[in-house]
């Protein structure tokens, strides 16, 4: 086999590789927790995140309602408890549209920059009172 030939074949398996990897995408945490001003206990499945969420929201107590992993590319989705629902779309290198509805009717759609380890946060109010927060963290 020439030199040449062995470039060729070489940079098809980088270019297959390259479009491989953003096909899979990178494993995106999505956890839904319920918070409340209340004093009250917090899910010990928080500790990771708990500092950013108590600087941020003003709330004292938070749960856990579920999580799901997924990867961060288009069409991605986790289906959540209490009908809640998170959809990727435009997805591009770290950054998605990101939409969040429940039982079917749309919350709140933004476009989010996420970088490895680093959570973000996403705080709706929950009709039944408190807040609920959809935290992202790109692993």
């Amino acid at each position: 086999m020439s030199t040449q030939s062995r470039l060729t074949v070489v940079a098809l398996f980088l270019a297959a590789a390259v479009t491989l990897a953003q096909a899979a995408g990178l494993p995106l945490s999505v956890r839904l927790v319920t918070g409340s001003k209340d004093a009250g206990s917090v899910d010990t499945r928080l500790n990771d995140v708990l500092p950013l969420l108590q600087q941020n929201s003003g709330l004292k107590s938070f749960r856990l309602e579920g999580e799901a992993t997924i990867d961060l590319r288009e069409g991605a989705s986790a289906t959540l408890a209490k009908g809640y629902r998170l959809d990727l779309s435009q997805v591009q290198d770290n950054k998605a549209m990101v939409r969040v509805s429940q039982n079917q009717k749309d919350l709140v759609q933004t476009r989010l920059s996420l970088s490895e380890g680093k959570p973000v946060v996403v705080g709706l109010d929950d009709p039944a009172g408190g807040k609920v927060l959809v935290i992202l963290k790109l692993q």
